[in-house]
C-alpha cells in the first residue's frame, strides 16, 4: 500500500493548501536559520534534533533546502 503526501491530494483543499503553506514556512525557517551566524549553536542547544523532526515532519529533503 502507497502512503500518500501532501502533494497527492487535491490542491482545491483549503487545509492541504494551509498545509503547504505551513510546509513552505518550514522550509523558508530552516533555509534562515543555517543560512544564519548562529549555526555553530545547532548542536548546543538541541535546535539540529528539532530541525531533523521537522524536516521528518513535513517530509523536507535535503535537496529542497539548496
Amino acid at each position: 500500500m502507497k502512503l500518500k503526501t501532501l502533494k497527492d491530494f487535491e490542491s482545491n483543499d483549503e487545509s492541504v493548501d494551509l498545509l503547504l503553506e505551513i510546509r513552505q514556512e518550514a522550509i523558508k525557517w530552516i533555509k534562515s536559520y543555517r543560512d544564519n551566524e548562529l549555526t555553530e549553536h545547532i548542536n548546543v542547544y538541541g535546535i539540529g534534533h528539532k530541525i531533523d523532526w521537522i524536516m521528518n515532519f513535513f517530509n523536507i529533503k535535503r535537496e529542497e533546502l539548496e
